[in-house]
């Protein structure tokens, strides 16, 4: 069971009404079975804050990666050979 704060922060991270359960899979919770406090607010934002910090340098990794592969053609030639 999620509390409503719990549930606040997963909509405002989804992107659209297909990604609420992957979103909230992802997100821990801050209270345990019985009611009892698992996780204060301030944790649970530390970690997303860690998270996110974490995608994004795996994102901008992939990007300089795609960036420096070169395309190549049909006819043996690569995009670098193109733009000469």
């Amino acid at each position: 069971m999620r509390s409503l704060e719990e549930m606040d922060r997963i909509f405002r991270k989804t992107t659209n009404v297909f990604n609420v359960v992957s979103v909230a899979r992802t997100e821990p919770h801050m209270y345990g079975p019985n009611g009892e406090l698992l996780r204060t607010l301030d944790d649970v934002e530390d970690d997303a804050v860690r998270r996110a910090s974490i995608l994004n340098k795996e994102s901008k990794a992939h990007a300089q990666t795609h960036t420096q592969h070169t395309e190549k053609y049909s006819d043996g030639n690569t995009s670098e050979d193109r733009s000469v």
